[in-house]
């Protein structure tokens, strides 16, 4: 499981990376055609390309927000688990004491039934 948690954090690690990445880029070029000085034949293409990029910036950070998603589910999967091992505990010490007391009723058991036996040779023997 060590090993598949590492290999899991690298994954994460490299989707990080690459998210960021693209949302730098995209921003990037943003700026670039927001930039440029064009004549007003241009201003058009400029601005259609202004909006391109700020899509592109929108797309990355949608990506960002489902990377953030998925660390989050992934965060409470591992914490289940985790949750799961303490459940097992629990349920192991839980059976122990039921065990427990369960020798302790059996034991009280006989002891009552045999202070009652006593008791009745006892009462037999005065009657």
């Amino acid at each position: 499981m060590d090993t598949e948690g590492n290999e899991l954090r690298t994954a994460m690690h490299a989707r990080l990376q690459k998210v960021v990445r693209e949302l730098v880029n995209a921003f990037q070029e943003v700026l670039a055609a927001a930039r440029l000085e064009t004549n007003k034949l241009d201003d058009a293409s400029a601005n259609l390309r202004v909006q391109v990029e700020a899509a592109n910036v929108a797309h990355a950070c949608e990506e960002l927000l489902r990377f953030i998603a998925d660390l989050k589910v992934l965060y409470i999967v591992q914490d289940l688990d985790g949750m799961n091992e303490e459940t097992k505990q629990f349920r192991g010490m839980v059976e122990t004491q039921c065990h427990e007391t369960d020798d302790a009723l059996f034991e009280l058991q006989r002891t009552v039934l045999a202070a009652l036996a006593e008791a009745e040779h006892a009462y037999e023997g005065v009657v």
